[in-house]
């Protein structure tokens, strides 16, 4: 997956919601954790869907408040 500068999408007016789904959805498939908490894979052992690893466990719903979203915990509802 080729990488990109987020910031240069301001050009296309997304708003931080799409920002955020992107970013998580890049760092995914670069292997690398993702911030907001967007990307869920199927654990088969627990027979749902979990997030795929995350950057800041600690932070995720401040990072989230800051993009407009709502709880992770609510998110994964």
């Amino acid at each position: 997956f080729p990488s990109h500068d987020i910031t240069s999408l301001d050009q296309l007016s997304p708003t931080e919601l799409h920002i955020a789904y992107l970013e998580d959805r890049i760092n995914m498939y670069e292997k690398k954790p993702q911030k907001y908490g967007t990307q869920l894979i199927y654990d088969y052992n627990q027979m749902k869907f979990v997030t795929y690893t995350l950057l800041d466990e600690e932070n995720i719903d401040k990072y989230r408040k800051e993009m407009g979203m709502d709880t992770l915990k609510n998110y994964l509802l």
